[in-house]
């Protein structure tokens, strides 16, 4: 059941789950910010989310009047996990000294300590999309008291959910790096900027019916190795197709799924293999599942799906069969798929995600910075930081044309 939270200069009303909210107060506020922060949306999360995430929601109210809407998620993992990624990428330092091998062995024992910790994270967004904050406004709200009504509703979530100081990390995510008042006020509050990958996002051609039309607007170089990726899939006895029901195969994405997550360098979430079933559900015709799969035996090979986000499609998750890639092109036939899925959805941009900024750039797609803020008030978390941080990289992404001059 919900909880009101008295007190300040806004009455908040938190919730465990979507049923318990204020429908029409939410929806208010939450609808210019699209599918990520929907209730239909949130519904699929609060059912079949990572083991390891919560949802917390909370309601701000001025008087009777809603104003701001945050939905976040406590998330715990183990700090091994982090640790782990950090030391694959470290460069071994050769020590002199007796001083530097007493540094060097109280450093391991630090680190080994925290091995065992369990690290707990605040978050207000989603981790496992991009582009939407997590926070809705009202627009008369004024703008000095926005990132404190946010900073105040995380504060009463950590109480009410009994998370406290073991939230050691509190994370802001894709506040538009270039809005200098919530870059103020979140400085303000001691959060930190961080620096992390773009969104890819390629404009659709507003006269593009079909991938046929996104082919012809291409250069003859880039034309000539979309139609060979095509025909080098099907040389290998393999087709794209469209996934009528994504239930019946879920387990064979999942596995997947599995297959692309037990590869990243930090896999903080991993979702159940309901997941991509209970989305199609919720989202209809909005949703989209292309498969590769073999002509003979009909094996899928990989999959990716589309979300439809009004006038943006997103391209969500991708999973597919590593050593089969070796020798097809599944993984660049799968973006190709989404490009099409994006056009035939009537959308006018494709959201394409942080990861795998090259293979994006050459669709066509352009980078858009997203702004990540955190606070941790722990020093001898600080060793936790940059795995972290690993799991949202950033990079500067390559400067491709494909489009004919």
């Amino acid at each position: 059941m919900p909880r009101a939270a008295p007190g300040g200069a806004l009455r908040f009303v938190l919730a465990r789950s979507v049923p318990d909210l204020p429908a029409s107060d939410w929806d208010r506020l939450a609808a210019p910010l699209g599918l990520l922060m929907s209730r239909r949306y949130l519904a699929v999360l609060d059912a079949h989310g990572p083991a390891n995430f919560r949802q917390h929601y909370a309601l701000g109210y001025r008087g009777d009047t809603p104003v701001c809407a945050v939905a976040s998620q406590a998330i715990e993992l183990p700090a091994g996990r982090l640790l782990a990624a950090d030391d694959e990428g470290a460069k071994p330092v050769v020590k002199e000294g007796l001083r530097a091998k007493w540094r060097a062995a109280l450093r391991k024992a630090g680190r080994a300590r925290l091995a065992r910790m369990k690290l707990r994270l605040l978050l207000c967004g989603d981790l496992l999309s991009w582009g939407c904050p997590g926070v809705a406004f009202a627009t008369d709200l004024a703008e000095d008291g926005r990132w404190a009504a946010l900073d105040e509703a995380l504060r009463r979530i950590r109480k009410a959910a009994r998370l406290g100081e073991r939230a050691q990390f509190t994370i802001v995510k894709d506040i538009a790096p270039d809005d200098a008042n919530a870059n103020r006020a979140l400085t303000k509050l001691r959060y930190e900027a961080l620096a992390t990958e773009p969104d890819m996002v390629l404009g659709l051609g507003e006269g593009w019916r079909g991938y046929d039309d996104y082919l012809k607007s291409l250069s003859a170089r880039y034309r000539k190795a979309a139609k060979g990726i095509a025909k080098d899939l099907e040389k290998g006895g393999a087709r794209v197709e469209l996934l009528a029901d994504v239930g019946t195969e879920k387990d064979r994405l999942y596995d997947l799924y599995r297959q692309v997550q037990d590869r990243a360098a930090t896999r903080i979430n991993l979702l159940p293999a309901d997941f991509l079933p209970a989305m199609a559900q919720a989202f209809g015709a909005d949703f989209r599942c292309r498969v590769v799969r073999r002509m003979a035996g009909g094996e899928i090979l990989g999959f990716v799906t589309t979300v439809k986000d009004g006038a943006t499609a997103i391209g969500y998750f991708i999973g597919f069969d590593y050593a089969a890639n070796v020798e097809l092109p599944i993984y660049f036939a799968l973006l190709h798929a989404v490009v099409g899925d994006a056009i035939e959805l009537g959308c006018r941009r494709l959201s394409l995600g942080r990861t795998a900024l090259d293979p994006k750039a050459r669709l066509g797609a352009k980078p858009e910075r997203l702004g990540v803020w955190i606070r941790h008030r722990v020093k001898s978390l600080t060793p936790l930081v940059p795995p972290l941080l690993r799991g949202l990289p950033h990079g500067d992404p390559p400067e491709r044309n494909p489009f004919k001059e």
